[in-house]
């Protein structure tokens, strides 16, 4: 894979984590529960971490990732 290819890549994981941490943030504008992020293979579950990461770091550091491997 091309350098080029791969930051494509990586700016589409950050781009479409973020939205879908847009997401949460608007529907659970409080989170008093633990968030539980199950991460697999591939894409979804790049997007999984990303998507923690990026509310761990608004503020929400009740986010757990469980990543499944086989």
């Amino acid at each position: 894979m091309k350098v080029a290819d791969e930051l494509g890549r990586e700016r589409v994981l950050e781009s479409v984590a973020t939205r879908i941490a847009d997401a949460i943030h608007y529907h659970l504008e409080i989170i008093t529960e633990p968030l539980l992020f199950v991460a697999g293979m591939g894409s979804n579950g790049a997007n999984a971490i990303t998507t923690a990461r990026i509310l761990h770091m608004r503020g929400f550091h009740n986010v757990r990732v469980v990543a499944m491997v086989n």
